[in-house]
């Protein structure tokens, strides 16, 4: 049971040194111009941190199996269904998160402008008056 326990907090600590490292990696706003190659490096980075969320899936959830397992053998309530749920939610909003910088304002044409609409991510070319 011992080992079962401190097999259960490694990885819960792991999951928790992976989470905080991925709210730094999602904090930084994308910046909104910048030139073509600085675009498609963003958007390399946005689904590369994606991909990590995906991967991260896996060992969510064997940790919630674990938990669960936990909580029928000792009743811990540091492995309780609330417990479960916050770190369940936890990684949903990180997932979320990285979902978002994937495609909020990363249209690679460079004479377009960004918006910053999650739901737009790219409108029309600016239309500059004539100065004459």
């Amino acid at each position: 049971m011992w080992l079962h326990w401190s097999e259960y907090l490694l990885a819960r600590d792991e999951f928790y040194r992976w989470f905080q490292k991925m709210t730094v990696a999602l904090e930084p706003p994308v910046e909104l111009q910048l030139g073509l190659k600085e675009k498609q490096w963003q958007l390399s980075h946005a689904q590369v941190l994606l991909h990590n969320v995906d991967n991260q899936a896996v060992l969510l959830d064997r940790l919630l199996e674990e938990a669960a397992s936990l909580l029928n053998r000792i009743g811990d309530p540091s492995v309780d269904e609330d417990a479960q749920k916050r770190m369940k939610a936890e990684y949903d909003a990180v997932k979320a998160k990285a979902q978002v910088g994937e495609g909020e304002g990363l249209c690679l044409h460079p004479s377009i402008r960004f918006s910053t609409h999650p739901a737009i991510i790219c409108s029309l070319p600016f239309i500059h008056p004539s100065p004459w």
